[in-house]
């Protein structure tokens, strides 16, 4: 019997162990695979580790099952805190007051059910839209609804890989362009939209996503250069959105990063909402699509829709302008 009650202490320190290595791996270096994957399910695969601990219970395994429960609230604190703390309320009311929706949409490169990514847009009914990995047939087959209800519009499509753009707008577009990163890697589809006298700034990204080391190196190597892009334009206290598939949680090192050095907002944790990989059940999805947008911008409400064929979920968010 002892010789089994050892065992079973053996297992649960392991747990405490793995459950540690999940906790700080992420913190010291990411440019591991498997440390990449455990980093942005970090809060899942914590929790997991403490319930199956809870066995330690009937054993009286105290020690271990406080180890387990205090690690879930430092990788929960870690989640926690790389969303926005708190929402500035509104202050204005009535005529100079605009809530413009932004609609961002990762629709996959092979995804044919253009019914549904137009179905998914149609049930948003957002102001801006901006669509990554679009290809020439569901531009062929969506353009006649998009151009109608959205008269101002630019798109690119990248030739060999699935990284093509698109925006489209109900509110004139001053100019729109694509912009390379300056590593020799990658671009960023930057925009400028007149909101009622008012210019709002949008940044669309789609970073590489990180299937290897050398694509983990470039992912994080977009995501800082992308600061100095956004940085330059809040210089100017100007209304900014960066939208788009980061391909990392908001919890990853490079995120929280790109956060704090350029002051953006992002979603609350209290909404928070998963988007990848759609196919598998809500609570295994983590968020890796993001709307950030500058503190000019006074409160915004999030949304998401469904997959409609894509691995991702669509996401929305209201942001109320004051002039």
């Amino acid at each position: 019997m002892a010789f089994k009650k050892n065992n079973i202490y053996i297992v649960g320190a392991l747990f405490v162990i793995l459950n540690l290595f999940v906790t700080v791996a992420p913190e010291l270096d990411h440019d591991v695979l498997i440390i990449e994957i455990l980093g942005h399910y970090r809060l899942q695969v914590s929790f997991i580790l403490f319930v199956f601990s809870l066995v330690l219970l009937v054993k009286r395994y105290y020690l271990l099952v406080v180890l387990q429960f205090l690690l879930v609230i430092i990788n929960l604190g870690v989640v926690v805190n790389s969303y926005s703390s708190q929402q500035v309320s509104a202050t204005c009311s009535g005529e100079n007051e605009v809530v413009v929706r932004v609609f961002n949409f990762n629709i996959y490169h092979k995804n044919k059910n253009y019914n549904k990514i137009l179905d998914e847009i149609k049930i948003a009914d957002p102001d801006i839209v901006l669509l990554e990995e679009v290809k020439s047939g569901f531009y062929g087959f969506g353009k006649a609804y998009l151009f109608a209800h959205y008269p101002f519009h630019y798109t690119d499509f990248e030739s060999g890989i699935e990284q093509g753009k698109a925006l489209f707008s109900k509110y004139p577009i001053v100019d729109a362009k694509l912009q390379d990163l300056d590593i020799n890697y990658g671009n960023i589809l930057r925009a400028e939209i007149d909101v009622n006298g008012s210019i709002v700034h949008i940044i669309g990204v789609h970073m590489v996503s990180p299937q290897s080391v050398e694509r983990i190196k470039i992912r994080d190597l977009e995501i800082n250069a992308l600061k100095t892009v956004v940085n330059s334009i809040m210089q100017a206290n100007e209304y900014l959105v960066v939208s788009g598939d980061f391909n990392a949680t908001p919890w990853h090192p490079v995120m929280r990063s790109f956060k704090q050095e350029t002051g953006l907002n992002n979603n609350s944790f209290y909404n928070i909402l998963p988007t990848w990989p759609s196919w598998l059940p809500f609570f295994l999805n983590v968020p890796i699509d993001h709307i950030f947008y500058s503190k000019k911008f006074v409160n915004s409400n999030y949304f998401n829709g469904l997959s409609a064929g894509s691995d991702h979920l669509p996401i929305y968010v209201d942001l109320r302008m004051c002039n």
